[in-house]
């Protein structure tokens, strides 16, 4: 087991500045220096993708991304992680011939911004539940189980999410980051150099590539899922992802036996909330002026995912599918917990529901600052939404959050 002092030594180069050229080459050198590693996976852990990733991922950063000096510096330290996580999840697995399986995890999904995150971390309180903290999710190997050397890990990921701008006011007011909180799907396939980058930096031509890649993504996820478990595990995995929408088979298929419920908001709140998340996340890391409106037009066009699914679901009646709604989720947050429990005949021992109670007192969603947003920022109206959303509204019977 590492010791902290050589925990931090190893990460040193994910909390420097960064002038240089973002190069595939020289980014894999310097962290197969870092971790004594130099196995990438092969094509057991999808190798060959995940290198046409990450040639696309760096054009794109150095050609479409007007990075700035910090930003620069934040995308080298962001790769550096995935690709050391990247190796040490892979040595995990060389060691490892016979990993423990992945057995029907409750997934989440839903449109972003529809309280998606907000349930997942309440759920993440029932210790049957298991789920990745953004700390385990960053610096994946070795994985959890030393008490001196975890805290160390959630100290220095701390330090990263810093550097990184992620807990600054502005971001904040918008979502909560910290080392402990529960990552989502796309932390998990972040070190196969997966979509998150997409938040962050404007990366169209990865963007194309990458959401052709889901299945090797998804893999990956389980690769990275069954390293952090280190072993069979009575516990569920729970997971979450507003991406799951728009990969609802693949996910499907990743996951056989999966728990799915899907959270429901007006898109007339959740659209404006995401865009001014990731107008937030870019203006940080870039030289160009954000265009608010040309963010739209990419984003609205992502998020009209659900029509697919919902021809999915009528297709397949048979597939529990539990559908969660914003008003009624805020308004008792244990009582939706219960049903989506009791949908799925699950338990919900009075441990966890003191545990969510405690939770519910405490959390950001409900007590931490409001940021505010509108459509018309965006070059949207509600004529946009209810052109694009309205049957979707009409259809799951989602309160129209107006005027």
């Amino acid at each position: 087991m590492l010791t902290a002092d050589e925990l931090r030594d190893r990460y040193a180069p994910a909390l420097i500045g960064f002038e240089g050229r973002l190069d595939p080459a020289s980014l894999m050198a310097e962290a197969e220096a870092g971790m004594g590693l130099a196995d990438w996976g092969g094509e057991e852990h999808g190798e060959a993708g995940f290198r046409q990733r990450l040639h696309l991922l760096c054009d794109s950063l150095e050609t479409e991304s007007a990075l700035s000096p910090l930003g620069r510096s934040r995308a080298h330290s962001r790769l550096y992680l995935n690709l050391c996580g990247r190796l040490g999840v892979v040595d995990w697995h060389r060691r490892h011939r016979a990993p423990a399986p992945i057995a029907a995890p409750l997934v989440g999904t839903g449109l972003a911004r529809a309280g998606t995150s907000f349930f997942h971390q309440l759920l993440a309180q029932d210790p049957d539940n298991r789920v990745a903290p953004m700390a385990e999710c960053m610096i994946p190997a070795p994985p959890p189980g030393d008490a001196a050397f975890d805290a160390a890990r959630f100290t220095l990921v701390g330090q990263i999410m810093d550097f990184h701008g992620l807990r600054r006011p502005e971001i904040e007011a918008v979502h909560p980051f910290a080392p402990e909180n529960a990552a989502e799907c796309l932390a998990l396939q972040a070190s196969a150099i997966g979509t998150e980058y997409q938040a962050h930096w404007a990366i169209p031509t990865f963007m194309a590539r990458a959401s052709q890649d889901m299945p090797d993504l998804l893999r990956w996820q389980i690769a990275v899922m069954q390293a952090l478990q280190d072993g069979p595990s009575d516990r569920r995995w729970l997971l979450k992802t507003p991406q799951h929408l728009g990969t609802w088979e693949q996910t499907l298929t990743a996951f056989p036996g999966a728990r799915v419920f899907i959270n429901h908001r007006d898109p007339a709140r959740t659209i404006p909330s995401i865009l001014s998340l990731f107008a937030a996340f870019h203006r940080q890391n870039t030289t160009r002026a954000i265009d608010p409106k040309a963010l739209a037009r990419g984003m609205v066009e992502r998020m009209d995912s659900m029509k697919k699914v919902t021809a999915w679901r009528d297709a397949h009646p048979q597939f529990k599918v539990v559908d969660v709604h914003y008003k009624r989720m805020t308004a008792d947050p244990i009582g939706e917990a219960e049903r989506v429990y009791a949908e799925f005949g699950l338990h919900l021992g009075p441990a966890a529901r003191q545990r969510m109670a405690d939770f519910v007192k405490t959390s950001r969603h409900a007590h931490g600052p409001k940021h505010s947003y509108s459509l018309e920022e965006f070059g949207l109206s509600e004529v946009d939404i209810e052109a694009v959303f309205g049957d979707y509204l009409d259809r799951y019977g989602i309160v129209r959050e107006r005027g």
